[in-house]
């Protein structure tokens, strides 16, 4: 469920799942040997907000069933999106949803890269 995945993810941003080192490695962004950045990391992509607050998302789903996770880890801001529903990518509505409760510094929006 959608509250089952908000509490997965202030457990993994807090220190009650993992270390903080292992939360570290877990929600940053892969290094190339090239040593550019990849968007992607242990489970999750990442991106910027337009106002530069790193966030970390996964999404997924099957026939008949989807799901977003968005983890602002600077803020301690989990969300999350569940919905009966297939062909539609659910992470862009729980994105939408964290920028609700990013107050007023939120307002210039978030950029999404789609996959």
């Amino acid at each position: 469920s959608a509250a089952d995945l908000v509490k997965f993810g202030l457990a993994l941003l807090s220190d009650r799942l993992i270390s903080d080192s292992m939360k570290t490695e877990a929600l940053r962004p892969m290094i190339l040997p090239s040593g550019e950045t990849s968007p992607f990391g242990f489970g999750f992509s990442f991106d910027v907000t337009d106002d530069g607050h790193p966030f970390a998302w996964s999404s997924g789903g099957a026939i008949g069933g989807r799901a977003g996770l968005v983890l602002f880890p600077e803020e301690g801001l989990v969300a999350a999106v569940t919905a009966s529903a297939s062909g539609r990518r659910f992470v862009d509505d729980a994105i939408a949803a964290a920028e609700a409760f990013r107050g007023p510094r939120s307002r210039q929006g978030i950029s999404h890269r789609r996959q």
